[in-house]
């Protein structure tokens, strides 16, 4: 009977997650400066000679077309629009790992980011294509034999190699169509589409719990014991464990009660705590000391205790 309504507990918490969330599928592109370069191209006597042992099949070597401080900044910039987007969404393990599941009622939130980024990113690529003729001409002297004008797109066309696109998609179970084909069809992949989603759960409770873990384990090796002032504690240590907290709610689409009350822990365990009392103040090191390893003694309880998911979907990465 127990296990009877585990199951039908954990279809019912699928459920509502395939009704109250959604999926974003984010793509962005950019020219790539990184190229392999063939081994009749260059050497590698020098090494070779030190071992003869060596395969030259099994070596590579690779250069970058360009040395860009423009393009940089729109890697930075790249990386910090995904480092965001993470800290708002649970990776989907439905599809590939460019889809990012939240909150319907988070969405606005979600596209007026994106959409700002999409038009502050615009600068910097301008600024790029801007400099990309020079930047050529760099390389070109720089790579001496190694350049090959055939990997340098026209100027006119290099800023189309940068995209950033975005689509909003539903992630629904087999639909009527699918009956009037085949009843007995329709059910199979309906008990399919079902057990995705319920392992679906189980990875994003997984992926919320290791979040957590991580920030805490990093702010308990912060504070050592508690006994002695920490050297190396900065902001940071305190910032990475209330960003995750304040963005918690946001992303507990599964309605995890269980990690929902470590999180409200945590938060009353850091109300009002800073770098100067941390250092200064003795008796509050050593309560954050135990408080935090209160927390990690759950968060490694509720890890070790996860069973192993029977289905894992994913592939590359295009944030």
């Amino acid at each position: 009977m127990t296990t009877k309504k585990t199951a039908l507990s954990a279809s019912a918490v699928a459920a509502s997650v395939q009704k109250n969330s959604i999926c974003v599928l984010i793509k962005m592109s950019r020219f790539t400066v990184r190229r392999t370069v063939q081994q009749g191209d260059v050497s590698v006597e020098a090494t070779a000679a030190k071992s003869r042992a060596i395969d030259q099949d099994l070596v590579t070597v690779a250069k970058d077309l360009l040395d860009s401080p423009e393009l940089r900044k729109v890697v930075t910039f790249d990386h910090v629009t995904k480092l965001w987007v993470k800290s708002k969404t649970v990776q989907s393990p439905l599809l590939r790992a460019s889809a990012y599941l939240l909150g319907v009622d988070a969405l606005p939130e979600m596209y007026a980011f994106l959409e700002a980024r999409k038009k502050e990113r615009g600068p910097l690529l301008d600024a790029f294509v801007a400099a990309y003729p020079a930047l050529v001409e760099a390389a070109k002297k720089r790579l001496g034999p190694l350049h090959d004008p055939t990997q340098y797109p026209p100027a006119a066309a290099v800023r189309r190699l940068f995209g950033f696109e975005w689509q909003v998609v539903e992630i629904v179970t087999p639909n009527e169509k699918l009956r009037t084909i085949s009843q007995a069809l329709f059910e199979k992949e309906k008990a399919k589409a079902e057990a995705v989603w319920v392992s679906a759960v189980g990875q994003i409770n997984d992926a919320l719990a290791e979040g957590m873990a991580d920030v805490v384990a990093h702010l308990g090796e912060r504070l050592g014991g508690g006994d002695e002032a920490p050297k190396r504690f900065r902001e940071t240590a305190i910032k990475r464990v209330t960003d995750f907290l304040d963005s918690f709610a946001q992303r507990n689409v599964t309605g995890n009660a269980d990690l929902a009350r470590l999180v409200d822990q945590a938060r009353k365990l850091l109300s009002g705590v800073d770098v100067k009392s941390v250092k200064k103040d003795g008796d509050l090191r050593k309560r954050l000391a135990r408080g935090v390893a209160e927390l990690k003694v759950s968060l490694d309880g509720m890890l070790e205790a996860r069973p192993a998911r029977a289905i894992k979907l994913g592939g590359d990465e295009a944030l």
